[in-house]
């Protein structure tokens, strides 16, 4: 397996552990509550957590759908981009680790069999 693939596969698995680790621990401290007011509050952070599950599970099957590794490093840019901005300074180690994996997928050699 190339290395662009693992490290998007360690920040993807590590993105969604977390993602669902809040959203549990979310979810779990509204209960107690019984009423919805942690939603007044972390509405916001809720949904930032959501487009990071997503951005994740983008990131996981992009690698094994994508082909062509120009446009995957190109998308995996982006997505560290995404990261960055959703989480702000939360976002720094996912996008630093989606941004490499990207770089080296621009770099990678295609190998042409006849």
């Amino acid at each position: 397996m190339k290395l662009y693939k693992k490290l998007t596969i360690i920040n993807t698995i590590l993105g969604i552990i977390a993602s669902i680790m809040i959203l549990f621990i979310y979810f779990f401290i509204n209960s107690l509550i019984g009423i919805p007011l942690l939603g007044l509050f972390l509405g916001g952070t809720i949904l930032h957590v959501f487009i990071l599950l997503i951005i994740s599970l983008a990131g996981i099957v992009s690698i094994f759908y994508i082909k062509n590794t120009k446009f995957l490093g190109i998308a995996l840019i982006i997505y560290g981009i995404l990261v960055l901005a959703t989480a702000t300074f939360f976002g720094i180690p996912g996008f630093i680790l989606f941004v490499i994996a990207g770089i080296l997928a621009l770099r990678e050699k295609r190998i042409i069999k006849k």
